[in-house]
């Protein structure tokens, strides 16, 4: 409350979960929840010679569906799920025409998918993990008129590896986005090339 150009908001956001066991191995759930996220002074106010300011930026609400089916057996996890999700307002950064400048704005965001993935907890220390995402990102900018761009990626592939021993943890990850588009501010969605990418982390504990 008290904010200058009288930006004061309010919001009450819920979630819902009904899960239900199929067996002692199996279940099936359904989620549903909403979400809020306020804008920061960085995305408001420039702090770079590169950044426009935004003062207008107004808070993003979501809403996200999810129906799915988990199961475990022996060392093994897997995980399918479908989902949607619709988020009014999107904070989302945008470059100029001139692709020298940018600013935060604020578009309707919607996602339709479905997800599989599965962990494996193997011998000697050794851990695995793997997923498959495909999905249909779209933004809708009111200042283009263009109605509903496709963004993002359609098909996301990740997977990891990770060994643990004694006070030693490492684990290598790889994120794979591919059939992308780029988004401009002012120009419709344009096809791009996918990229891969990489983490290796380790770490040493050396008591508890």
């Amino acid at each position: 409350t008290g904010a200058m150009r009288n930006q004061n908001y309010q919001n009450l956001s819920t979630s819902a979960q009904w899960l239900h066991k199929l067996n002692e191995e199996s279940s099936a759930y359904l989620n549903i929840s909403q979400s809020f996220v306020m804008p920061t002074f960085a995305q408001m106010y420039s702090d770079n010679g590169r950044q426009l300011a935004a003062p207008d930026l107004r808070p993003q609400k979501g809403i996200n569906y999810e129906v799915g089916w988990k199961k475990t057996h022996g060392g093994h996890t897997w995980k399918a799920a479908v989902f949607h999700m619709d988020v009014k307002d999107n904070i989302s950064a945008r470059l100029n025409s001139g692709r020298t400048q940018y600013q935060y704005t604020n578009e309707d965001f919607r996602n339709t998918g479905i997800e599989l993935s599965g962990e494996i907890e193997g011998r000697h220390g050794f851990s695995y993990n793997w997923g498959v995402t495909w999905q249909n990102p779209q933004a809708k900018n009111s200042k283009k008129n263009l109605g509903w761009e496709r963004t993002f990626g359609r098909l996301q592939l990740t997977g990891g590896v990770t060994y643990h021993h004694g006070k030693w943890r490492s684990a290598l990850t790889a994120s794979y986005l591919g059939d992308r588009v780029q988004l401009p501010s002012s120009s419709p969605a344009y096809r791009t090339k996918p990229y891969l990418l990489t983490t290796w982390h380790t770490s040493y504990a050396p008591d508890e």
